[in-house]
């Protein structure tokens, strides 16, 4: 993520006492994977761009409505999603 960023990032570990959140956040979509033959349509690359695009236009102070909405409608209009 730091190096998809890009210049200025960086991550500090947080090394006091947090609950193990393993058990709280267990996501498994094997059974959409098998009962609804699910796959997901963005490459996790393209997921995690577009999280950074999403963040770095929030922090920027941009209207996020309209950054949203461009991330929709590029997702529509794109059959090539990499």
């Amino acid at each position: 993520m730091a190096q998809l960023w890009g210049k200025n990032a960086y991550w500090k570990n947080d090394a006091s006492s947090h609950p193990h959140e393993a058990n709280y956040l267990k996501l498994d979509c094997s059974n959409a994977k098998n009962r609804l033959k699910w796959q997901p349509k963005l490459p996790l690359k393209t997921a995690l761009k577009w999280v950074i695009e999403w963040y770095q236009s929030y922090y920027q102070n941009e209207d996020m409505r309209t950054v949203t909405e461009t991330q929709i409608n590029r997702y529509h209009q794109n059959r090539d999603l990499t």
